[in-house]
């Protein structure tokens, strides 16, 4: 965590002097607001339900002579 933040302050004014990044919202200091936390944690649950259950409901349906044939 620490290196990001001292990636983002030794970057930021190289990113901020843009003509994209003008028009942005400035910080000296990263914020994070509820909504956004709680949307990443939700996606990344998400995402790890997802690539966690499908590969077990596939080594589900398989029969346990198959599943070692396979290891």
């Amino acid at each position: 965590m620490l290196i990001e933040m001292a990636a983002a302050w030794l970057a930021g004014p190289l990113l901020t002097n843009s003509a994209f990044t003008a028009s942005l919202p400035q910080a000296s200091v990263p914020m994070l607001d509820g909504a956004t936390a709680v949307l990443t944690l939700g996606l990344s649950i998400g995402l790890a339900l997802v690539a966690g259950l499908y590969p077990a409901y596939r080594a589900a349906r398989l029969s346990p002579m198959e599943a070692m044939r396979h290891v």
